[in-house]
């Protein structure tokens, strides 16, 4: 036999075992002419990895695929699986490259998971795609394919964690539709199962709680969500032995993993009453990046229970610790904005990096201080680098039109909020302050019910973390919802909002809790 021909019939035995190794692992027939690797160690990281994904074993799931495509980094089918899979556990690798090579060879996937791959990164990468386009998107998605799983599970997933950055007023159930469709499709689908259980929580379900808590024990999931399952269930339902029993074990936890408890039910008294020693074991335990991610929950826990003085030795701690400009900047806005202090804000203002990559920087102190002509210099430099502007810059051009005109009286103020208000909407990254901002812009116009959906945005459900001043300003702008006080007037705007920095975190506490009660239904 020639040499060319024994290659040729090498490759088709590659080819071959690859099929009958993704067959066996549960591989459909569509998705065998995207098994364009012939490295068969790639391949069984592969499917080894699809499947830890799919029992929701996560932990396992994004390492496994991560050795698919350092082995193969053309193998389309596990750099798009790695994309899914870093949402859950984050990779090691460079997700930011893995992403670009899925987009590259996204031709050698079948068409039904190129859609999914366009859903996973969204239908304008490689820019930025606003969460209701991605809602749309998937709700498209599961009409082109209704026998898909995936199809339902990023629609229910885009709407449990963002339907209300995309002004979706009723996200929760709809979530709970579609993750309840792709557990009928497929009931060893970890994802779905996961959320139904997530859901539950947040609607204080405890019948459906329980129920999803045992499928997810049975399922063998990612041990992390488990926990916070257990803990949230135990908490929910009052369950003074099992609350005991977690606490009891605390410490033989890693400290990555009860990290997040504190912020599972945000306002329930169980978790609130027992977050100081969850934080503690946290910061006995925590090394490394695990003990940059401590500070910014002690940081965040401590101002959302107005306490800002001692969070503030947090924000010092973290800028020791040489944290990330992104996370000390949005630190510091959110402090000043929710909270009225601008300790953190003060000492980032002077930093050499306060030019245009500190805009907000400079944008927040100048509505704080109600500088007008600070903010038309500012603008006058915006509108002359229209084109250059990036799109957080572009937003913040936006938001200082606005508060420009209404401080003015504008005519057109109504509408310049309006557009400032659209510019914003299924924003994801930075722009939280400036949400708040828009929100007392429509405030002072007497707009409460927008400025309500504008605060709205900022809850991502079970997000971690949750923003500073959550709780200070669902309970400032509770009673509008409930009808049992009026609005206050634009001179005590200010004031209101930030009130749980100066009064007991008690009153500051039920405040938020019954709005949050009144909301949830």
């Amino acid at each position: 036999m020639g040499a060319p021909r024994a290659a040729a019939l090498f490759a088709m035995v590659d080819r071959l075992a690859a099929q009958l190794l993704a067959l066996g692992a549960g591989a459909s027939t569509q998705q065998l002419s995207a098994l364009t690797t012939t490295n068969l160690d790639a391949l069984r990281a592969y499917l080894d990895g699809v499947v830890a994904y799919r029992s929701g074993v996560f932990e396992k799931a994004t390492p496994l695929l991560e050795r698919a495509v350092q082995l193969d980094s053309t193998f389309a089918l596990a750099t798009s699986a790695l994309v899914e899979a870093n949402d859950w556990q984050p990779a090691t690798v460079d997700m930011d490259r893995v992403r670009r090579l899925a987009w590259q060879y996204r031709e050698r996937l079948a068409p039904r998971d190129q859609l999914l791959l366009s859903l996973r990164l969204g239908s304008h990468y490689p820019r930025e795609t606003l969460w209701q386009v991605r809602i749309a998107d998937r709700e498209a998605a599961t009409r082109t394919m209704p026998d898909s799983p995936e199809a339902w599970y990023y629609l229910g997933d885009a709407l449990f964690h963002y339907g209300y950055l995309a002004d979706i007023s009723d996200p929760l159930p709809r979530a709970r539709q579609a993750f309840e469709q792709a557990f009928h499709l497929d009931s060893l689908y970890g994802g779905p199962i996961t959320h139904l259980q997530s859901l539950a929580l947040v609607r204080h379900d405890t019948t459906a709680a329980r129920l999803w808590l045992r499928r997810m024990t049975a399922l063998g999931g990612d041990i992390r969500f488990r926990l916070q399952a257990e803990w949230g269930t135990a908490a929910m339902t009052r369950n003074a032995r099992r609350v005991d029993s977690l606490l009891a074990a605390i410490d033989s936890v890693p400290a990555a993993l009860i990290a997040p408890l504190p912020f599972i039910l945000p306002f329930d008294s169980v978790l609130r009453a027992h977050s100081h020693d969850i934080l503690e074991s946290v910061r006995r335990r925590a090394v490394g990046e695990d003990r940059m991610g401590m500070m910014q929950i002690q940081l965040i826990s401590l101002s959302n229970r107005g306490r800002p003085r001692e969070a503030n030795a947090w924000f010092d701690s973290l800028r020791s610790a040489r944290a990330p400009r992104y996370v000390l900047e949005s630190i510091a806005i959110m402090s000043a904005v929710f909270e009225g202090d601008t300790v953190a804000l003060d000492a980032l203002s002077g930093s050499p990096q306060a030019g245009w990559a500190g805009v907000r920087v400079r944008l927040t102190r100048i509505l704080l201080r109600g500088d007008s002509a600070a903010a038309d210099t500012v603008l006058r430099t915006l509108r002359t680098r229209t084109d250059s502007l990036t799109a957080d810059q572009q937003r913040s051009r936006h938001v200082l039109d606005a508060w420009a005109a209404v401080q003015a009286g504008r005519p057109t103020a109504a509408q310049v909020v309006t557009e400032a208000d659209s510019a914003l909407r299924g924003v994801e990254v930075g722009a939280e302050p400036l949400n708040f901002i828009v929100a007392q812009l429509l405030e002072q116009l007497g707009r409460n019910e927008d400025a309500l959906r504008v605060v709205r945005r900022r809850f991502i459900a079970l997000g971690f973390s949750f923003p500073i001043g959550l709780a200070a300003h669902f309970g400032s702008m509770g009673g509008w919802r409930r009808g049992r006080e009026t609005a206050p007037a634009p001179s005590t705007r200010i004031a209101s909002t930030s009130s749980c920095a100066t009064i007991p975190s008690r009153r500051c506490s039920r405040s938020a809790t019954a709005w949050w009660r009144s909301w949830r239904r």
